[in-house]
């Protein structure tokens, strides 16, 4: 497993992250707002790691899309979940009586 984050963030996360079984974690700019260098940087990298990946779940709106971009440059056929719930997430649909908190928004 592999886990994306901002550049910066990884020492924060790294640690509790090995410990639940990643093996690789990569950085990004992910920069707030509008900042094209960055965003089309982040599109090529994600476009590289998306195409070795079998899912990709990001948590804020803008990396969705960047995500979105990225996996149509890739034409890798992969989903894009995004979800901003600390609770479990399945990919799977949510049926009756099911715990599980459905992504907020996918792209097929």
């Amino acid at each position: 497993m592999t886990l994306g984050c901002r550049r910066g963030t990884e020492q924060a996360v790294g640690e509790r992250a090995r410990r639940e079984g990643v093996g690789r974690i990569v950085t990004f700019g992910f920069a707030g707002g509008l900042r094209p260098a960055t965003d089309v940087a982040d599109v090529r990298a994600l476009r590289t790691a998306i195409a070795a990946a079998d899912v990709v779940h990001v948590h804020r709106g803008k990396e969705h899309w960047l995500a979105v971009v990225a996996a149509r440059l890739a034409e890798a056929g992969r989903s894009c979940a995004r979800g901003t719930s600390r609770r479990r997430c399945d990919p799977t649909p949510a049926t009756a009586g099911s715990t599980a908190a459905p992504p907020r928004s996918w792209w097929p």
